[in-house]
């Protein structure tokens, strides 16, 4: 993440983010501090909450013989 935040690329999404969803740029830098604050249960609760197991596709993808 530290060396990303150098690049261009990087901040060049990030932007592009806010300009689609019309977020306020003067939160750009407070969004990784949110992230950093998650843990592994809040991960765990939003999928709960966010994803329906009925609706989902398992793909295995095996090597070439």
């Amino acid at each position: 993440k530290e060396v990303e935040t150098k690049e261009n690329d990087y901040w060049r999404n990030k932007l592009q983010s806010y300009y689609f969803y019309k977020m306020d740029l003067s939160n750009l830098y407070k969004g990784d501090d949110d992230i950093e604050k998650l843990n592994a249960n809040d991960v765990l609760e939003a999928a709960k909450k966010y994803l329906n197991m009925k609706n989902y596709v398992s793909v295995i993808l095996y090597p070439e013989k």
